[in-house]
C-alpha cells in the first residue's frame, strides 16, 4: 500500500511540473535517438549476461574451495569472499 501510494505521488508530481507534456518526449521520436537507446539497451542486456554467467561460475568455484579440506585453498577462498562481500561498502 505504501508502495502504490509513493508511486502515485511520483506521478502526481511529474504531472503537475508538466513533465508528461509532448514537447519534453519529442526527442525520442527520432529514429536516430531511438537506435542509439536500443544499442545501449542491447549493450546492458550483454553486459548482465556476461556478469551473470561470470559471477556463479566463480561463487561455484569459492564456493567449493570454502569446503576444501586443504587450509591453504580454505584460506585464500574466504578471503576473497569476504574481499567482494565487503565491495558494495568501499564504493
Amino acid at each position: 500500500v505504501v508502495i502504490l501510494a509513493l508511486v502515485g505521488w511520483i506521478i502526481y508530481l511529474l504531472f503537475d511540473t508538466d513533465q508528461f507534456t509532448a514537447e519534453k518526449w519529442r526527442p525520442f521520436q527520432y529514429k536516430g535517438i531511438q537506435e542509439l537507446l536500443l544499442r545501449g539497451l542491447g549493450n546492458t542486456l550483454k553486459a548482465f549476461a556476461y556478469a551473470a554467467v561470470l559471477s556463479l561460475a566463480l561463487g561455484a568455484v569459492l564456493a567449493v574451495g570454502r569446503l576444501s579440506a586443504h587450509r591453504p585453498v580454505r584460506w585464500i577462498s574466504t578471503l576473497l569472499v569476504e574481499f567482494f562481500r565487503a565491495m558494495p561498502v568501499l564504493v
